[in-house]
């Protein structure tokens, strides 16, 4: 619970920044969103429902003047991968469900293909249940200046995530 109070005091510290220099362009941002898990033995449990929440930075430099470089943190919870029925004998087992959540840390680099279209690659690490490292691929599409909405795809060493994510920029 300690995880999650401190990420809302980041969040609320990152957004009254935010609002109190508001007439300036913040290199600053946070969202939020939700995510189907895959656990990455899929024959054994089902999928997953979760959430994830984060806050980033966009450095001022840029690889080859076309992609730019973000460093990211956040808290990703898969919810309970559930137990498949498992037949053993004339016995029906299950197994008992699990959950991955905890901190992540993460580079992204963004390319604009066009005004409307942001593609970007992650490559990080979690330090929570699903600990290791942590890749994904992604798509983003401005709906102002300041909002933009994520479709992401991230790949875990226990399981996989695709993310629905709405940014706000500060």
């Amino acid at each position: 619970m300690r995880t999650i109070s401190g990420f809302t005091l980041l969040f609320a510290m990152l957004l009254s920044t935010g609002l109190s220099i508001a007439d300036q362009p913040s290199r600053y941002y946070a969202g939020l969103g939700f995510s189907g898990n895959l656990p990455e033995n899929d024959s054994e449990f089902k999928s997953s429902a979760g959430f994830q929440f984060f806050a980033g930075y966009n450095f001022d430099r840029k690889i080859g003047d076309i992609i730019s470089l973000s460093a990211e943190i956040g808290y990703h919870d898969s919810g309970d991968f559930e137990s498949k029925p498992l037949i053993s004998g004339a016995n029906i087992v299950y197994k008992d469900s699990f959950n991955a959540a905890g901190i992540w840390l993460a580079g992204v680099f963004n390319y604009n293909v066009y005004k409307k279209l942001n593609l970007n690659a992650k490559i990080g690490v979690d330090l929570g249940d699903d600990d290791g490292s942590l890749f994904g691929v992604g798509a983003g599409y401005p709906i102002s200046n300041q909002w933009r909405a994520n479709l992401d795809y991230i790949m875990r060493d226990a399981s996989d995530s695709a993310q629905f994510n709405v940014i706000y920029q500060f």
